[in-house]
């Protein structure tokens, strides 16, 4: 509820002054972990078909995939909660790394209208794993750090474009 709110109240405020968002960036370097009473509880159903005398780990790895469902069901429900107030809402998350902070870019990218890769593009399989989850949607890095020269900034200009991102926002 309080994510709804903050995300309508932004929206509406947007809106109310003019500006029309290119997308709507729901979180920036999330990591979700949620351990709550309810949490639990859900996980236990989740857990049930696990057998009991499996490894410990399994537990673990089965707790890191309920987190990762749970935060992709919070992408959905977020552009869900934005649509009601701006019906053309395009959304997105900055993730920390592929594969990190118990969020799978996979899942979390199932109903985002852009893919946004990890600060400065990511390595090279991070770009990869953000061009094969795009498909046809853009890539856009969202976090762009440039030196203080005009070749430096020509240069990671070019390394954005021969990567395969379809633009960036530039920090100096």
């Amino acid at each position: 509820t309080l994510y709804k709110e903050m995300w309508q109240s932004g929206a509406k405020e947007l809106r109310e002054h003019g500006v029309k968002p290119m997308v709507y960036e729901l979180f920036n370097e999330p990591t979700y972990e949620d351990d709550t009473p309810l949490a639990d509880k859900l996980f236990e159903k989740f857990a049930a078909s696990i057998p009991a005398d499996a490894p410990s780990a399994a537990r673990k790895v089965a707790r890191i995939k309920f987190n990762e469902r749970l935060f992709a069901r919070g992408m959905k429900r977020g552009k869900e909660a934005l649509r009601e107030v701006d019906p053309e809402a395009r959304t997105c998350f900055q993730p920390l790394g592929i594969g990190f902070g118990f969020v799978n870019p996979l899942l979390a990218n199932e109903t985002t209208d852009i893919v946004m890769t990890p600060t400065g593009g990511g390595g090279p399989y991070e770009v990869l794993a953000c061009l094969a989850i795009a498909g046809n949607r853009p890539i856009v890095d969202g976090e762009t750090y440039l030196g203080a020269t005009r070749s430096y900034h020509r240069a990671a200009i070019l390394q954005e474009y021969a990567r395969g991102i379809n633009g960036f926002y530039y920090f100096k």
